[in-house]
């Protein structure tokens, strides 16, 4: 069960990630709102917003980088990074997580970033986040 909710967690992640950015390259306030012309407004639905989401549009930019390091990637994708550009997920022997959907069933503990935590970065500054299998 909990490989299951972790692959469709990352699954999510992977193409929230690509997917997030309104036209200006800001991230967009939710995924259904990246396809309207104001990504600000909120959802059309009533329906709370999941667990870590947040309005990225509204938090002040440039912002410090949290440390993501020993944190569960699943976690971490859809919590505190939430509002940055996650551009890639590697592991320490150069395997893509982020694009391939066999990783989405592995447990990931993120071991590094790119770039370092606390450094200021915009929302679309490329955030590179290296994990070890749990």
């Amino acid at each position: 069960m909990r490989r299951t909710a972790f692959a469709a967690v990352l699954s999510a992640c992977a193409l929230f990630a690509g997917a997030c950015a309104d036209d200006h390259g800001a991230p967009a306030a939710n995924p259904a709102a990246a396809s309207s012309s104001d990504s600000t407004a909120p959802a059309a639905s009533g329906a709370a917003q999941p667990a870590g989401e947040q309005d990225c549009s509204k938090q002040g930019w440039p912002r410090p980088l949290p440390n993501f390091q020993g944190k569960l990637l699943g976690d971490t994708v859809v919590g505190d990074a939430l509002c940055f550009a996650i551009t890639s997920v590697t592991s320490s022997d150069g395997k893509d997580v982020m694009h391939d959907p066999a990783a989405a069933t592995t447990p990931w503990t993120v071991t590094g970033q790119q770039p370092a935590a606390g450094t200021p970065v915009t929302a679309n500054t490329p955030v590179r986040l290296t994990v070890r299998a749990r």
